[in-house]
């Protein structure tokens, strides 16, 4: 029995001494991942940075006997480029790192892209048919096909506001709408802080201004080219 109890007595401060280390480590995991999940979500909402780019693309559609356009799906975000881990051969790069998703539902298919000069910059999206022109059975536009701005909207994504989007400027030509071939690319001017957008409907390129104004358009079927059918 004194063996016994010698024997306890003696292990007794070892099991201690490792209960605490393991307590100390466990301790200092959970610290680490909760630091680690801090500098995720900071990371999440940091605004863009040098490096990086956004990137557009379809929302894809929800499986089922009648698909339709899946509203929760991307259509743009932003994308690190810095570090892809692997030659550019012109494969898909399937586990990107990306952030601030931009969906069907908030601004319906998108593709042209612009950034501003501001510091970080703001972004701006257009309304795309690129993807194709999806309707319902009674011939309405699917949910998702266009944003709260229609097939002629641009929507900008301010750094200030986390790059959560709104419409920005319609696009239309002397008051008739785009009925659905909606826009081309965008590019932004940093000498006169403006926007210039393609009409695909029309064929005119707009100049829009820092409130989303309509400043003007160019006709560069007869204005930029008006020898086109001489001879």
């Amino acid at each position: 029995m004194s063996a016994s109890l010698s024997a306890r007595a003696k292990w007794t401060p070892r099991l201690r001494s490792r209960e605490r280390l393991v307590s100390r480590l466990c301790y200092a995991g959970l610290v680490l991942c909760i630091e680690l999940c801090a500098s995720a979500a900071l990371s999440q909402n940091e605004p863009m940075r040098p490096g990086e780019a956004f990137v557009t693309r379809f929302s894809g559609v929800t499986a089922g006997a009648a698909p339709t356009l899946n509203q929760q799906g991307t259509v743009g975000s932003i994308i690190d480029l810095r570090s892809p881990g692997q030659p550019p051969r012109g494969q898909h790069w399937i586990d990107e790192p990306q952030r601030r998703p931009v969906t069907a539902a908030e601004v319906g298919q998108v593709f042209g892209v612009a950034l501003d000069d501001a510091n970080p910059p703001n972004i701006y999206l257009s309304a795309s048919s690129a993807f194709g022109l999806h309707r319902e059975s009674g011939g309405q536009w699917m949910p998702g096909m266009w944003g709260p701005a229609g097939p002629g909207g641009i929507y900008r994504l301010d750094a200030a506001a986390g790059y959560g989007p709104r419409p920005f400027a319609t696009v239309s030509l002397q008051g008739r709408k785009n009925s659905g071939p909606a826009l081309g690319n965008i590019a932004f001017d940093r000498w006169t802080k403006q926007l210039y957008a393609s009409d695909l409907e029309t064929g005119m390129i707009h100049r829009i201004g820092p409130d989303g104004r309509d400043l003007g358009r160019f006709d560069h079927g007869t204005q930029a080219r008006p020898n086109f059918t001489d001879g």
